[in-house]
């Protein structure tokens, strides 16, 4: 991108913003990133045609009434987080010289259901056609793991002392790494 150059497409700027991204950032992220630029395409048909000068507080307005009117309040919190984020970065750059951001879509707490342990009894006692996937399931029940942690882990990674069991990994997600005691079932 020319600095020097004002008149540049909306669009433009944001598959840049996307791309430069991809480079940095977790491939469930990325596939956030591109859900929320598919969400600005489906919300402005002359998406494709916008400079990044001509965005306004009506644009974005109304962007985020679609996104609450077409997602989860979460979910319209996250891709509206993303457009701000690209927003202010076209500021930073130059491209955009006024602030249009005004009101956004608000997150919600969000209640957690969780499997009682008769119903994880039930889930053990069914059958299933495929036991890799009940036992991944199962185990994810048992240790809290998300599924793409558990497709990770390697034997290596459970560390044994006599009879206790404990798994050590850094979590995809958070890249935080943890130390998991595990049952003798979940083993």
């Amino acid at each position: 991108f020319n600095m020097g150059n004002k008149r540049i497409l909306f669009e433009d700027f944001v598959l840049h913003i996307i791309g430069d991204r991809s480079k940095k950032i977790a491939k469930a992220t990325l596939q956030i990133w591109n859900a929320c630029y598919m969400n600005m395409r489906k919300y402005d048909r002359r998406f494709s045609s916008i400079y990044i000068h001509d965005l306004d507080e009506d644009w974005a307005n109304g962007f985020s009434l679609y996104l609450s009117t077409k997602h989860s309040s979460n979910s319209a919190s996250v891709y509206f987080g993303i457009f701000v984020t690209i927003i202010k970065e076209a500021k930073r750059k130059g491209y955009l010289t006024r602030d249009i951001i005004i009101d956004r879509p608000q997150r919600k707490d969000v209640e957690r259901n969780f499997l009682s342990a008769d119903e994880v009894q039930k889930l053990i006692d069914t059958p299933c056609k495929n036991n890799n996937v009940k036992n991944a399931f199962l185990f994810s029940c048992f240790t809290g793991l998300r599924s793409i942690d558990i497709r990770a882990i390697k034997w290596e990674d459970i560390l044994s002392d006599g009879n206790s069991h404990r798994l050590a990994i850094r979590q995809q997600k958070t890249k935080e790494f943890v130390y998991i005691d595990i049952s003798d079932k979940a083993f």
